[in-house]
Formats: C-alpha cells, structure tokens, sequence
C-alpha cells in the first residue's frame, strides 16, 4: 500500500443463532399474558437475570427472540443502545423487552422503570415501536407487564 493507505478491519453486523425456543408458528403478542408465555418459556430455569428482546413484525407475530444481557442473582448491566440494536438486527417493527427476576418478585425496580423509559425514547427516535416490558419470575408464575399497568405511556 502506498499513498499514505491502509488497510482496516471490516466487519458484518448480525445476529448468530442460538439454540431453538419452541413458539407457536406467528406467536401472537396481543396482551402482556401473550408476552410473559414467551418470555418465561425463554428464562425458566435461571438463577441469574437475563434481558431478551422479542422482535415482531407488523401484525405483533414473533419473528426472533435475542438474548441482549445477562446477569447476576438480583441485577444486569445493559445499555439502552444494545436493545434497540437487537431490535433492529431481528427486522421486525416492533419489538417486547422482557426480563426474568429470578427471587420470585416480578415487580419493576426503580432501575427497571428508569431503563425502560429510556429505551422507549430510544425507540420512538428510531421509527420501531416498544410494545411492552415484561418482567417475568418463571418459577413462580407470575408477571408484570409495563403495557397493563400504563407505565409504557408514563415512563
């Protein structure tokens, strides 16, 4: 090379598959019951936190689900950044954010509701849609969904 040029790395951006989740064919996410049926079939059985995006397109049919982070016992560490790049990277219009609290509580932490309301800009400011947030505690059945609760609007 000559001419004061370089040679750079180049790189592709895309999502590498992970082991299959079992949903219906076009799972409908219609209410956070929808949501939370597919969130916790993808965290049962974890004894740390762990953040996924569920992508769908535009009739709120899953296209790909994305692990985004994972965590210790009671907390994780995510940027709202690596969200929306999950959402995006999985081509879908709209996309759920869905997280496990492995201690059996599936109420929103301060820093739950803080984070989502920055993704939630994030999202409004890239043209794809944050359907909901659900916080799902696998184990103990149960969940909280940020859409049923009004908070998507408030936070």
């Amino acid at each position: 090379m000559s001419n004061g040029s370089k040679r750079v790395a180049r790189y592709r951006v895309g999502l590498n598959p992970d082991r299959p989740l079992v949903v219906a064919e076009g799972a409908l996410v219609a209410c956070g019951n929808d949501a939370s049926r597919i969130a916790s079939a993808a965290l049962a059985g974890l004894v740390s936190e762990r953040l996924i995006v569920i992508g769908l397109n535009s009739r709120n049919r899953v296209v790909g689900i994305v692990t985004v982070a994972e965590g210790g016992d009671s907390a994780l560490c995510v940027h709202a950044k690596e969200v929306l790049r999950a959402a995006l990277l999985l081509g879908g219009t709209a996309f759920v954010l869905a997280h496990n609290h492995p201690g059996g509580d599936p109420f929103p932490s301060p820093n739950d509701l803080a984070f989502t309301k920055k993704v939630s800009e994030g999202s409004r400011a890239i043209g794809t849609n944050l359907v909901d947030h659900v916080v799902v505690a696998p184990e103990a059945g149960t969940h909280y969904s940020f859409l049923e609760h009004g908070l998507l609007e408030e936070v």
